[in-house]
């Protein structure tokens, strides 16, 4: 219970504050902001990001950082819009886009893992 009450004064205290004040002032000012439709509705626009957070909190854990990742699925994602604008079929899009992120995380890795060490031994 006090390590409960340390944490709620510090930072983590302080979001919790944050997400009740925008949740209190969404739901007031916007008809229907708690009802099931739209709290569907945000969970689907937020799935991905949650995908990406949970992958990226594995990477955080283990002691390293990679800020591409936005960069990537947003290149994957206008990749994959272009495709289907020329007429490629969306599921040949979304193929190419998945294999492009795939060569863009292999480059970063092996920059991160291969260059990177090699850095810090010569240092």
């Amino acid at each position: 219970m006090r390590d409960l009450k340390t944490r709620l004064r510090g930072w983590d205290g302080m979001l919790l504050v944050i997400l009740l004040v925008v949740i209190g002032w969404n739901a007031l000012t916007t008809p229907g902001y708690l009802g099931v439709q739209n709290q569907v509705n945000l969970l689907q626009l937020g799935i991905e990001k949650a995908i990406v957070v949970l992958a990226m909190t594995f990477v955080i854990i283990l002691g390293e950082i990679d800020l591409s990742v936005a960069s990537v699925m947003g290149l994957a994602a206008v990749l994959v819009a272009w495709l289907w604008n020329q007429g490629v079929p969306v599921e040949i899009g979304v193929l190419v886009g998945l294999l492009v992120g795939l060569l863009c995380g292999l480059f970063n890795g092996f920059f991160v893992a291969v260059v990177g060490r090699m850095h810090e031994r010569q240092a």
